[in-house]
């Protein structure tokens, strides 16, 4: 081991070094315009890597600065040995250049605007602030655990409640995209094993009743925004709602992006060998690199009586145009006029929460969201009506697969009457 000490002063600097382990290592402080600096730093270079570290030790000791120094080089010696680079990569730096790759990738058109705005998100929001400048290379997978285990809902009335299997499921997604990301610019070899949880539960929904019931409180809060101490819009805003409710109901499209996407021009009333049906087309929210993909939804003509409903409310109903968008009579920037109307949740939470219909009936009590109104949709075509889970599913833009783990729960006696149906239609023919 070589030990050498040497102090050399350029202009306004003085600076103190010392050579250990033949010159693989060198400690050094820094004395600037009478500023002294006591705490020691570090450069160190390894036999097997070019290039240098260069960091601070964070004591004033010296015998405590050569040993963690030397640790430091062995961890550095066997970083280099695994074939990773002399310098690893901290988990907030790997964020970062992600983000840049993910929005550059934005630009060229190969990541949706959603999956971007959603990464993005939750990297700042969720993953950075636990994980913040750990080395990337030193998570492993009961770190990954660790987070999930603190990770608690924010901003809706259950704070602090543990979060969802999808949600998981998700962050597992990005965390997955971080590394995948690491991995094809050579910062680490590999990730650490991450495993989903179980996200299909029987979902939230509405019984026939209580949808009726639903229909009769969504009337009753449309005349409510009719009061004469309420504004145009709010009665403009209700009666959107709750047209964006039934459509839901009548033909199982996903709210959010999927709804906003409705267009006037895209709404028809089919009839065919005298059934009738309403056809939608909307923009499906499950994309794959970006592409725009739209699909044709078969609604039961039930939804036919409140697309004329609105029809009633010439500026809420333009020939052409978004379904869901700002009307004239918004108290919003001017500038939202004619734009669409990306959710409506903030509506739903006040609508549901004055119905009474907010909580299930029956144990486990959950709350319902528009989501519910989906799930509505499937059960009632799966307990009532006669059509096939494949047919059920390409209309809902989903797979069978998925409808089965949804309502795993539902049992014989509840498709009693299509059952008979089928059973009376194969008598009928023999």
């Amino acid at each position: 081991m070589g030990l050498k000490m040497t102090a050399k002063s350029t202009g306004n600097e003085t600076v103190d070094e010392i050579d250990i382990l033949e010159g693989a290592v060198k400690l050094y402080r820094r004395n600037i315009r009478g500023e002294f600096n006591p705490v020691w730093q570090a450069i160190i270079k390894t036999p097997s890597s070019t290039g240098r570290i260069r960091k601070s030790l964070k004591t004033k000791s010296l015998d405590e600065a050569k040993r963690l120094a030397r640790e430091e080089y062995m961890k550095a010696e066997a970083r280099v040995q695994t074939g990773l680079p002399l310098n690893p990569i901290r988990f907030d730096t790997a964020c970062l250049e992600y983000k840049r790759w993910l929005k550059q990738q934005r630009e060229d058109g190969t990541k949706s605007l959603n999956l971007t705005k959603q990464h993005i998100s939750i990297i700042d929001s969720a993953l950075k602030p636990f994980f913040k400048e750990t080395y990337l290379h030193n998570i492993k997978t009961k770190d990954i655990e660790a987070y999930h285990a603190q990770r608690t809902r924010k901003g809706s009335t259950r704070i602090g409640a543990p979060v969802r299997a999808g949600t998981k499921n998700r962050d597992n997604a990005i965390i997955r995209a971080i590394f995948k990301y690491c991995i094809r610019e050579g910062y680490i070899k590999e990730a650490p094993m991450i495993d989903n949880h179980s996200a299909f539960v029987q979902r939230p929904s509405f019984t026939r009743d209580e949808m009726k019931e639903l229909q009769n409180k969504l009337a009753a809060w449309v005349s409510l925004g009719n009061h004469e101490s309420q504004s145009q819009h709010i009665t403009d805003y209700r009666k959107l709602f709750k047209l964006y409710c039934m459509i839901i109901y009548y033909s199982g499209i996903r709210p959010g992006r999927e709804m906003a996407s409705l267009r006037w021009e895209n709404i028809q009333y089919k009839t065919e060998q005298g059934i009738s049906w309403v056809q939608l087309s909307v923009e499906t929210s499950k994309q794959k690199k970006a592409q725009r993909v739209v699909r044709s939804v078969v609604a039961m003509p039930d939804l036919k009586e409140y697309i004329e409903e609105l029809k009633e409310t010439p500026h809420l109903a333009p020939k052409q145009g978004w379904v869901f968008q700002h009307p004239d009579t918004t108290q919003l920037n001017k500038s939202h006029i004619g734009t669409q109307i990306g959710s409506f949740k903030s509506q739903w939470k006040r609508f549901i929460e004055w119905s009474g219909l907010e909580l299930e009936k029956s144990p486990p009590y959950r709350r319902r969201s528009l989501y519910s109104l989906r799930h509505a949709y499937f059960e009632t075509r799966l307990i009532y009506g006669d059509v096939s889970l494949v047919e059920l599913a390409i209309n809902g833009g989903t797979s069978p697969e998925v409808i089965m783990k949804w309502y795993q729960e539902a049992k014989a006696p509840q498709f009693a009457m299509s059952l008979a149906s089928v059973i009376r239609r194969e008598n009928n023919s023999t």
